[in-house]
């Protein structure tokens, strides 16, 4: 029985990440507000009801998507301190590029940022809340 249980979680967790690479896609086509969880399901290979069961609504699924955005540019961000010499500029240079070489990385944070300006816009506090650098003075 605990390995049948291991499995169903391993199955969760693949599904799970399926619905949230489908989420990008979608809201990357689409901008949030143009998508609908049926359309994810539909590119994720899930019904509906199976993607409700990981993400209850939109709003969750999309501050999940970013969420894990924001623990991935970490991560290679740690991983490029990490080796010897290298820096934090060299950890964003890493990152930058790795974000450029992904188009739809690229044209999710694209439209997501202009649809985010709206106040009313369910990632507009955590995209208004992202540290952006300042002029000086």
């Amino acid at each position: 029985m605990g390995a049948k249980l291991g499995q169903n979680n391993v199955k969760g967790e693949q599904t799970k990440l399926a619905i949230l690479a489908a989420a990008e896609h979608v809201f990357a086509e689409a901008g949030y507000r143009g998508s609908s969880l049926a359309a994810v399901a539909e590119r994720a290979g899930v019904t509906q009801s199976g993607l409700l069961h990981h993400f209850r609504t939109k709003e969750e699924l999309l501050l999940a998507v970013l969420d894990r955005h924001e623990a991935a540019d970490d991560a290679l961000i740690i991983r490029s301190l990490s080796r010897g010499g290298a820096n934090v500029i060299d950890g964003l240079a890493e990152l930058l590029v790795e974000s450029a070489s992904n188009r739809v990385r690229v044209r999710l944070f694209a439209v997501l940022v202009a649809e985010c300006t709206a106040v009313d816009h369910p990632g507009h506090e955590y995209i208004a809340s992202r540290p952006r650098s300042r002029p000086a003075g």
